[in-house]
């Protein structure tokens, strides 16, 4: 997709953060946007003032809204080009302090937002033949993992898994259509005040961090350090460079791959896991 002017994007998590970032980018490159999120307020702060994007309330977690997205762009616009699967929310703590809540929201969004998406968008690229990109937004989180964010670990790992065979399976039957996985570092979204769009049907929250004092503190460090991360808005750039390219990975920050290459020769070696907090080398270890 060398050509993006003219063709059809649809964004899902775009009231804010990443999203909004690549709806806006998006717009200026010429395409048709439909923006997609739970957050109506956001979209409208979004989509305001681009004459090429439109917005439409959508729940990731349920496959009847994701049909629904995918139907309104080929209805408003007459195809689906370029598809950015990016919803995505927060919770921390003791993996055994999370309530069973906690886990069924992170994995309903980050998991089954992407498993939702891939089955209403797929079907319909292909049936119309033309080439398109599919961007699926995991993490560094989803090739290495620390402590305290063990829902969050568990569905960005299975994001990258959904992506890797998306990508084997469209160029198994040589369809035109590509896939990058975007697995970023820090990013200053404000994932970690997710909860704010936390729906009621999750409302059994495990609450405040532990009463583990170094816990607590690990975790405190961990939200200041994607609040100081990197600006949303310097990702777009780097998606739609790797959508051009045809790029699979897309790393924002590189630097991580030194703890992903740490992870995979433990492995390798069948060594113990190295301790970590949250995301690697955010937080220094202290034990």
């Amino acid at each position: 997709m060398k050509d993006l002017a003219g063709k059809v994007a649809v964004i899902t998590g775009a009231a804010s953060g990443m999203g909004r970032a690549m709806v806006r980018k998006a717009a200026a490159e010429g395409m048709h946007v439909l923006a997609g999120d739970i957050d109506e307020a956001g979209l409208a702060e979004t989509v305001g003032g681009l004459e090429n994007a439109q917005l439409m309330l959508t729940d990731v977690t349920s496959p009847d809204a994701n049909e629904a997205l995918a139907n309104a762009a080929l209805e408003r616009f007459g195809g689906i080009h370029l598809v950015h699967l990016n919803a995505g929310v927060l919770t921390g703590g003791f993996t055994w302090e999370n309530t069973v809540d906690d886990w069924r929201w992170v994995l309903d969004v980050n998991l089954w937002g992407v498993i939702h998406g891939v089955r209403s968008f797929i079907p319909r690229m292909l049936e119309k033949g033309e080439e398109g990109h599919v961007v699926i937004t995991a993490s560094v989180g989803g090739l290495t993992s620390g402590g305290l964010l063990g829902p969050y670990s568990t569905s960005k790992y299975g994001a990258v898994a959904i992506a890797e065979s998306l990508h084997r399976e469209l160029d198994m039957i040589d369809a035109p259509i590509g896939v990058s996985c975007l697995c970023p570092g820090p990013v200053a979204t404000g994932i970690f005040r997710a909860e704010r769009n936390r729906p009621d049907t999750y409302d059994d929250t495990c609450g405040p961090m532990s009463a583990d004092a170094e816990a607590a503190a690990f975790h405190t460090a961990l939200i200041n350090a994607i609040d100081e991360g990197t600006d949303p808005t310097e990702i777009p750039e780097l998606v739609f460079e790797a959508v051009r390219d045809d790029k699979f990975w897309i790393f924002p920050h590189p630097d991580f791959k030194e703890r992903i290459a740490a992870r995979t020769e433990s492995i390798m070696n069948e060594t113990n896991p190295e301790y970590t907090v949250g995301l690697p080398n955010a937080i220094p270890p202290s034990r």
